[in-house]
């Protein structure tokens, strides 16, 4: 069975720990016009059948100052020559343009002005830092008619045996079959990884094709961080304190205790990179996921140091 690879891989981007309330479902998707195609195809140096992998993978690798950047935004604002954008994780990116930035929409030239609030825009430049671009081209992209659908899973963990992931989500459990051209990701760490980095306790978002005994056999694998809610209880706040194992955070007056284990993993999301513990240290604003105490405290399976709201 064969569906077209472009669409899944803008949904794979726009859709990423973006669904918590069904472990599977259909989506539809948005499909690139022809100038982004033959843009994308160029700066990937590769062939136009590769460009839209090419494209999720330097979405997730969003950090590395100067280098080649490609992304996917949802448009919140525009001031001037900078376009404010947001992944469907909520992270906020700026897109500074220029007068030598080229802009497209159904592979017609147009202008900054045609860019509004609320389109969906694939963006090509340099990166600043991990939420800055500098674009040398924006392409609006046109939502299609619905097409042929790509089947996704998102959940956590619960074993790996050979080739095949087990995930649970809301008490459902889901088989992911993966293959030799199964493309992995870390989201917190901003890089492609390979089967063997992943491990139980894991949150992935996974995108395939459904098979007839209900299991996935997927194309991408990502793994990130959980949404709050049925896949586990979240905090965000500046490090005040650091005893051993525990962290205290403060936000907005309200003060949080985190607690660590020697299965908590840190990132760095800033740098793009995977950090442990004693790289943290009071003043920086964290965001972790775990499981919530009955004393209030909150036993985190990841931690990961973010820009302050505010901050880009």
């Amino acid at each position: 069975m064969e569906r077209p690879s472009v669409r899944a891989k803008i949904a794979g981007i726009l859709t990423i720990l973006g669904r918590s309330k069904h472990n599977l479902k259909r989506k539809r998707v948005y499909t690139l016009g022809i100038g982004i195609l033959l843009l994308l195809a160029l700066v990937a140096a590769g062939s136009s059948a590769n460009a839209a992998g090419s494209t999720t993978k330097t979405s997730t690798n969003e950090v590395g100052q100067g280098s080649i950047r490609k992304d996917v935004l949802m448009v919140t604002g525009v001031s001037g020559h900078t376009i404010d954008g947001k992944h469907k994780d909520g992270t906020a990116v700026n897109v500074i343009t220029t007068t030598s930035t080229t802009f497209t929409r159904d592979g017609v030239s147009v202008s900054l002005s045609a860019v509004k609030v609320g389109e969906i825009i694939g963006v090509v430049g340099s990166s600043n830092d991990a939420w800055s671009i500098s674009a040398t081209h924006v392409e609006i992209l046109v939502p299609e008619k619905p097409g042929p659908a790509s089947d996704t899973a998102v959940g956590s963990i619960t074993s790996i045996t050979g080739t095949t992931i087990t995930i649970q989500n809301d008490g459902k459990t889901t088989t992911i079959k993966t293959t030799a051209t199964t493309r992995f990701f870390n989201k917190i760490e901003g890089k492609q990884v390979t089967l063997r980095d992943l491990k139980v306790g894991d949150f992935v978002f996974a995108e395939g094709i459904l098979n007839n005994d209900s299991s996935l056999t997927a194309d991408e694998v990502v793994a990130g961080i959980p949404p709050k809610g049925p896949q586990g209880d979240s905090g965000g706040g500046y490090i005040t304190r650091i005893t051993g194992t525990t962290i205290t955070i403060q936000n907005g007056g309200k003060m949080a205790t985190i607690k660590t284990t020697t299965t908590t993993r840190f990132g760095d999301k800033r740098e793009g990179k995977q950090v442990t513990l004693a790289d943290l240290k009071v003043g920086d604003f964290v965001y972790a996921v775990g499981t919530l105490n009955g004393d209030g405290s909150l036993t985190a399976d990841v931690v990961v140091i973010v820009n302050p709201p505010g901050q880009s």
